[in-house]
């Protein structure tokens, strides 16, 4: 993990100091919450910039093979953080600590405390709306969390999430999970990420 700062902006003390009862508040309520401007303008960039190398073919990435110069631009990796360092350092962050941790520590599943984890990582170069229809991210699972970072400003061209708040606090018969989209009823067929059409 890079060392941290001797000196840091007030921006970042706050961040790594954690959420504001406001926004443990809020992710309490709504199972979610904005920490805006976690990371910087240069922050960004560098790891756009980064993976731009990447994509061209200038700097290798196991897992990633860059498109010939003919070829569609890849939209997607996966798992980038498996094989490049530099991006293993963003998913393991300082600033991301503190937020996560108090997250966990008010997790309405009951798992609570804890350190955080990254498990999984993905980075687009491209929006995916082009090949995403009406689809879901996540399934309950007890003490996880999905964490996007845009990198760029966002806007309605070129994001942002749709998020079904309270959801995560809805009675068990009530809240649309993976098995839901598999069996006969209102959400058969729409597409999940579970590897089934």
């Amino acid at each position: 993990m890079p060392a941290e700062p001797a000196a840091l902006p007030q921006a970042e003390e706050a961040a790594l100091a954690g959420l504001t009862e406001a926004q443990k508040e809020k992710y309490r309520a709504d199972g979610w919450v904005v920490v805006d401007r976690l990371f910087t303008e240069a922050e960004c960039d560098a790891l756009v910039s980064h993976m731009d190398e990447v994509h061209a073919g200038r700097r290798p990435m196991g897992g990633f093979t860059p498109p010939a110069p003919d070829a569609p631009h890849a939209v997607d990796a996966d798992q980038v953080h498996i094989y490049d360092q530099t991006c293993l350092e963003f998913l393991r962050h300082p600033k991301l600590e503190a937020p996560l941790r108090d997250c966990l520590a008010n997790d309405i599943w009951g798992v609570t405390g804890g350190e955080p984890e990254g498990i999984k990582s993905h980075y687009w170069w491209k929006g995916s709306q082009w090949s995403q229809g009406w689809h879901t991210d996540g399934t309950a699972l007890p003490g996880c969390m999905g964490v996007w970072i845009p990198l760029v400003d966002v806007d309605d061209e070129i994001g942002t999430l749709g998020l079904h708040t309270g959801s995560h606090d809805l009675p068990s018969g009530l809240q649309i999970l993976h098995d839901d989209l598999r069996v006969e009823g209102k959400w058969q067929g729409q597409r999940t990420h579970s590897g089934d059409g």
